[in-house]
């Protein structure tokens, strides 16, 4: 039962009794001179404000109420909004909500109720102008009209779907996708990216900064349902324009019902940090973006990260060496027939592709069997084929990794290695290694840090990514999983920020050996990661993870090693900001973002002769909403004349299709 049906049933009330406009000017002693609609408005307030007790009506609770209303009358198809939407429109609409009770004071409500009704007949067209639909609560209706036939429900302005009846809408999608030909709708899908001809890479503008807001189209979640049903035979008696326009719409709209998608450009911004809204921000990572890397990178990242984990044994366990790996990549065709088939046998799919996934939430579930992120081959009547480069280069990580996965620890200095590596130029200053704080012997240890006229970049580099049992809901992982790759990250960036600040420098007694000295620049907080985390990287959503985090405690005794973290986090923001005005001006100067982005900003500060410090800038000055942060840089770089992106950088979609 709604928490507002003894509203509803003294509006029903007004309404049955039906007084005409002399009765109620009579009784509330209006005459012509006082009958304005100001007057009135005040009147209507004063009969329910200010009481001393009753429950206290929250406006989080009127807003759902308000927003349910609204769809219930959008469906009814009635002419007119009815009496009790409209008394709510007001309430929601002109109402302070300090010190604004619930039921307790009936007949003050039916006061009110009957004066606004007076309101309304003095002003006929007032009622009607009160109701004001959100873009959210337009697709609502237009999503509950779509699936008309799934009788979903909404309540309290959601959309409710149970297990069976979204298991339903999913099963019909894939029958849609498989009669029309998995392989086709891949193609197709493809074509909705945007291919910049100086980035190895593809990007899907979503920008909401001068949009209304329209369902975003879930492009991984069709993706992995085309890889799961690859050798379907499709239907040729289709029309495959109309055939794949459905398909779009409906998935479209099935991923509206999970309420994954921001429905305003500020939403990253102005969004609610909840344990909810957060893994609703990994959900709609892993069905709307794509894992992909610049292939070009890959024999870089395979052989700085696995070098030192690739030994003789496993060389002589595998069949194959770490060099003959990579060519396998690069110049297969250097390769002796015997190692090329070796390495091609540990890189294909042995099985069909994603067995037992069908819902957007099962991405990443341990019982979807044979992922297709597990390798990079798809082996098809005709042979075994990578669909793309760009999509399969991970695969081709992580086909590797898990043949070592023993031997993980080394990954995280391996990244740090690689990145000195691309740093090993004379034009770049940088420092690493440790430095002694606190009581002798004491020492801490310090990834990598750039140094530049104006700002100080600290980066530190985790390993760790989003597990799949995080991205499949399980809450506890998904926070230890934030807080192992980020807020770790940012509390270790947080003490050098003030080791640097109180000191005035630092000196590196190892690593590189170097003096940093602080002389006031800005100071800037790098958190570096193995893979991409979308929205997650999204500057104003990074920001407002570290605040909700270090405002938050665990009670379950799991977390009180996070705990600890939690609270260094808190004192540590307290001491280096003691004023809020200090904190303003430094709360954004952090990154989120994927080791290949690292990778880029330095070959592109090399391409534009510029330093490493201006690229990041790019990226720190804009939030765009996209969860693409090449797509904010290139954004934020283009000359300010072009006001599409999308014009600009819709080339040609070259697909990397190559049979192996």
């Amino acid at each position: 039962m709604s928490k507002f049906f003894w509203l509803k049933e003294i509006c029903g009330q007004v309404e049955r009794e039906n007084k005409s406009i002399s009765e109620l000017k009579k009784q509330y002693q209006f005459n012509n001179s006082n009958l304005d609609s100001q007057f009135i408005k005040d009147k209507i307030q004063s009969e329910i404000y200010f009481y001393s007790d009753g429950e206290e009506i929250l406006r989080t609770d009127l807003l759902n109420e308000y927003s349910q209303q609204k769809i219930e009358f959008c469906q009814s198809n009635a002419k007119s909004c009815s009496f009790y939407l409209t008394f709510i429109g007001y309430l929601f609409s002109y109402l302070n909500f300090c010190n604004l009770k619930r039921n307790i004071h009936t007949e003050n409500w039916l006061k009110a109720i009957e004066i606004f009704k007076l309101l309304c007949f003095i002003e006929p067209s007032y009622p009607q102008q009160l109701i004001i639909y959100s873009e959210k609560e337009k697709h609502i209706v237009e999503t509950l009209k779509y699936f008309k036939k799934y009788k979903l429900t909404v309540e309290n302005g959601e959309i409710q779907a149970t297990d069976k009846q979204v298991i339903q809408i999913a099963t019909d999608l894939e029958k849609q996708l498989i009669a029309l030909g998995a392989k086709f709708v891949f193609g197709n899908l493809l074509k909705e990216f945007c291919k910049p001809t100086n980035l190895n890479r593809y990007i899907l503008p979503q920008s909401l900064k001068n949009e209304k807001f329209k369902p975003d189209l879930p492009i991984n979640y069709l993706m992995q349902l085309c890889f799961k049903n690859w050798e379907s035979k499709n239907n040729p008696k289709l029309d495959k324009t109309k055939s794949l326009n459905k398909i779009k719409k409906t998935a479209k709209y099935f991923l509206f019902i999970y309420d994954t998608q921001e429905t305003s450009g500020f939403g990253a911004i102005n969004g609610e940090y909840t344990p909810n809204e957060i893994y609703k921000k990994v959900l709609y990572n892993s069905a709307f973006k794509i894992t992909q890397m610049d292939f070009n990178y890959l024999p870089l990242i395979l052989n700085k990260l696995f070098r030192n984990i690739f030994t003789k044994n496993d060389e002589e366990k595998l069949g194959f060496s770490l060099d003959e790996y990579i060519l396998f990549f690069t110049h297969p065709n250097f390769l002796p027939k015997e190692k090329y088939d070796k390495i091609k046998s540990n890189l294909c799919h042995k099985s069909t592709i994603n067995d037992n996934f069908l819902l957007p939430t099962d991405i990443n579930k341990t019982e979807i069997k044979n992922c297709f992120f597990s390798y990079p081959l798809i082996k098809e009547s005709s042979g075994y084929k990578m669909v793309d480069k760009n999509l399969c280069a991970w695969n081709c990580y992580e086909a590797l990794f898990s043949l070592f996965s023993k031997s993980s620890d080394k990954i995280g200095k391996n990244i740090e290695s690689l990145l000195l590596y691309k740093l090993n130029n004379e034009n770049i200053i940088k420092h690493y290694g440790d430095y002694q704080y606190g009581e002798r012997g004491h020492n801490r240890e310090c990834d990598i840090v750039l140094e530049e006229p104006n700002q100080i970049i600290f980066i530190e580099i985790k390993k760790k990514i989003l597990t799949r049992k995080a991205i499949a809901g399980d809450g506890n992982q998904l926070f230890k999983d934030i807080i192992n790759m980020f807020i770790h990250s940012q509390l270790q960036l947080l003490e050098h920020e003030k080791f640097i600040k109180f000191n005035k420098k630092i000196d590196f007694i190892t690593g590189s050996n170097s003096t940093i000295n602080f002389n006031d620049k800005k100071i800037v907080k790098v958190s570096v990661s193995l893979m991409d985390n979308f929205s997650l990287c999204d500057r104003a959503v990074s920001t407002n993870l570290v605040e909700y985090f270090s405002n938050i405690r665990f009670e379950d005794p799991e977390f009180t090693e996070y705990n600890i973290k939690l609270e260094k986090i808190q004192n540590l923001l307290s001491e280096l900001y003691p004023t809020p005005e200090e904190y303003r001006d430094n709360r954004m100067n952090l990154l989120f973002i994927p080791l290949e982005f690292m990778l880029f900003a330095i070959d592109e500060s090399i391409r534009k002769n510029c330093r490493i410090g201006e690229i990041l800038q790019s990226i720190l000055n804009v939030t765009s909403n996209t969860g693409d942060l090449w797509a904010d840089y290139l954004d934020y770089s283009l000359n300010p004349k072009i006001k599409d992106i999308t014009d600009y950088i819709r080339k040609n979609n070259q697909l990397y299709i190559k049979n192996y």
